[in-house]
């Protein structure tokens, strides 16, 4: 059976059969799509629909950096806070 949600996780983990059978009764009990209908409306499932319909003849291109540029905004905005984070605690450490 498929669920919507896949847990990896080691092998070894003590806690993965738990962790497995409580997402397993979350998908059956209809916890996603009562998200999805919540967060998208309740006409997703065909607003999904009507996207591969447009979409489905276009041919398939690789990420270039227009596409990947939310991703390095992120992570400079990210360094930027760091280091004034950094530089305030090394100045309140003082």
């Amino acid at each position: 059976m498929d669920y919507p949600i896949d847990v990896r996780l080691l092998s070894n983990s003590i806690f993965g059969s738990k962790i497995r059978s409580i997402v397993i009764r979350l998908a059956e009990a209809g916890i996603m799509t009562n998200a999805y209908e919540n967060i998208l409306g309740r006409d997703w499932l065909d607003r999904f629909q009507q996207y591969e319909e447009v979409y489905a003849n276009e041919p398939l291109r690789p990420f270039d950096m227009v596409d990947l540029q939310i991703g390095f905004i992120v992570l400079v905005v990210g360094w930027t806070i760091s280091a004034f984070v950094f530089v305030a605690e090394l100045f309140y450490k003082s």
